[in-house]
């Protein structure tokens, strides 16, 4: 992470963007990787697909996921972030900003697709209305994490928006096998692509991720 850098990528997200599940180890007991790594943080950032990102392009990074967050806790973080001070001095010493929006599911806070299509075009003019005013320039990317919902709109902002399936974790159990018809968690633990106690990703499947994300930032950079 380099805290010098003219560039800045802002995550929000669930357990999959912090990283949960990045430090288990083939073998391990359920109680070593509860006890010492399920919720570790350190090992998350340093496991996950998030510092890959960044180290790959050098830039600084600022992270709002959660453990077991909501999207509308995550729209709460950022509704207090753009509002507070951190967002006032990025302003200020950033050239570009760069956030990655995990959309997690919508049974955690009982919402409905339409609540959480609302949410993505009010972030979207949001945010193309703080460019008009701002030194940095903004750019925001939503991404489905670990299912591909059905959406009615399709902004150009949602990474895979053509593709059906689009979240994470088709994306590693298709990387592993590009020729399955059918994806989820059940063929993710069977192919040992998640870790078996909480079905997060596993480091190496961090890396898949990292490498999507990578890929996918070059051109906006």
């Amino acid at each position: 992470m380099n805290l010098n850098s003219g560039t800045i990528l802002i995550t929000f997200g669930d357990s999959w963007t912090v990283g949960e599940g990045a430090g288990y180890t083939k073998g391990m007991t359920k109680i070593r990787f509860e006890e010492l790594f399920k919720r570790n943080e350190d090992i998350c950032w340093k496991k996950g697909w998030r510092k890959k990102v960044v180290d790959h392009f050098n830039i600084d990074h600022l992270n709002f996921s959660t453990f077991d967050s909501t999207n509308t806790q995550q729209f709460e973080s950022a509704k207090k972030f753009f509002i507070g001070k951190k967002f006032q001095e990025l302003t200020k010493t950033k050239n570009k900003i760069i956030i990655l929006w995990g959309l997690t599911s919508l049974k955690r806070d009982g919402a409905t697709i339409k609540d959480l299509e609302l949410d993505i075009l009010h972030w979207n003019q949001y945010i193309k209305l703080l460019n008009n005013g701002i030194k940095p320039t903004i750019i925001n990317f939503w991404y489905d994490t670990y299912i591909s919902k059905e959406y009615s709109i399709k902004p150009n902002n949602l990474i895979g928006s053509k593709r059906s399936k689009r979240d994470l974790l088709s994306l590693i159990c298709l990387n592993f096998d590009n020729d399955r018809l059918e994806t989820g968690f059940e063929f993710a633990d069977n192919n040992k692509l998640v870790d078996p106690y909480t079905y997060h990703p596993r480091a190496e499947q961090h890396s898949v991720i990292a490498d999507y994300f990578i890929n996918y930032l070059k051109p906006h950079m």
